[in-house]
């Protein structure tokens, strides 16, 4: 009925990767059935947006992240050292 797609309403609300319970596996079904029953144009215009902004989101992020990475790993490198 539906075809499948690279992003879902489950994947904009934060399940998405491996199913690692039975709670993530019922929760996407959920999601997937709100979808079909609300499918309209909007819809698919506000998961796409989603999907862009979470994209840029975890690019900032890792940038940040390897930056403090970086700080803590040279920090703790010279306290091991002395």
């Amino acid at each position: 009925m539906v075809k499948p797609g690279i992003t879902g309403l489950a994947q904009v609300k934060g399940f998405r990767g491996p199913a690692e319970d039975s709670y993530n596996i019922v929760t996407r079904f959920y999601y997937d059935s709100v979808y079909i029953q609300k499918m309209n144009f909007r819809l698919d215009i506000n998961i796409l947006l989603n999907t862009i902004f979470q994209v840029f989101t975890i690019i900032f992020f890792k940038r940040i992240i390897k930056k403090g990475k970086a700080k803590n790993i040279n920090s703790d490198a010279s306290k091991i050292a002395a």
